[in-house]
């Protein structure tokens, strides 16, 4: 007959395992974390140091006493960020420096560099039920090497008529009533321009912009009120944002 121990001891099974990859994730617009993929493009104001990473969904989980998959991390996978082991290289293999590392992209690199990213995690697996729920002990999960290209768009422009100024830069002062300037805010053409929000900033009756960052002179200007700034400000992303402001306007009736 078989006594039972007092107090009574749990059995203990196996500890469950897992095997998978990472998947790794970068800084999009405020609120939002774009999944890295092969020749993604990198806003150059984002940094190597705000990117992030997870236990890709599909990773195998396996516990040999057929205990349930835990709910802790990404479905029973918990990753320790301190043991993580990023690989970041730029142009030639080379390795970025600690101080890159927590620098935007722009202040290092040209538009259109290439760099590689590659990621290694110790990731642990939970249980929902059974002794143990864990082993405690990790295993790597490592993502792809992928190649991110840094993306550093041309400033905004003003395009009059066929000529194109730099932004607040050699712009004329005289206009007339009736006359139109443009704002091209990827420094090209306007087919960026939906993207943006424009607002005139200090009530001119003298002048008015359109949802595609048109100027309009719709009357005269007062010699105590020469001044006119505008704001464009990107939709999707807040801080993108470009103000142009003119302070010595002639607006004159033709």
């Amino acid at each position: 007959m078989a006594k039972l121990t007092d107090p009574s001891i749990p059995i203990h099974g196996r500890a469950p395992t897992a095997t998978g990859t990472l998947t790794l994730q970068m800084p999009g617009v405020p609120g939002v974390t774009l999944i890295v993929v092969d020749n993604a493009l990198v806003s150059g104001a984002k940094k190597p140091n705000e990117f992030t990473f997870t236990p890709v969904p599909g990773s195998i989980f396996t516990d040999a006493d057929g205990d349930a998959r835990g709910t802790s991390g990404t479905l029973g996978l918990s990753v320790a960020p301190s043991g993580a082991v990023w690989t970041w290289k730029g142009p030639g293999g080379t390795p970025l420096t600690a101080t890159q590392l927590n620098q935007t992209f722009a202040t290092n690199f040209a538009h259109n560099t290439v760099l590689t990213v590659q990621a290694t995690a110790p990731v642990i697996a939970t249980s929902l039920t059974g002794i143990p729920t864990t082993s405690g002990i990790p295993t790597d999960f490592a993502s792809p090497t992928y190649r991110v290209i840094v993306n550093i768009p041309p400033p905004p422009v003003i395009r009059v008529n066929d000529h194109t100024f730099a932004w607040n830069s050699g712009f004329p002062t005289t206009g007339f009533v009736g006359a139109k300037f443009q704002l091209y805010m990827n420094g090209v053409d306007a087919a960026a321009n939906s993207n943006y929000t424009y607002t005139e900033t200090g009530n001119k009756a003298w002048a008015k912009v359109d949802s595609i960052g048109t100027i309009t002179f719709i009357g005269t200007a007062t010699t105590a009120d020469k001044s006119l700034n505008i704001v464009a400000t990107n939709k999707s992303d807040s801080n993108d944002k470009h103000t142009f402001g003119h302070h010595a306007w002639e607006v004159v009736c033709q």
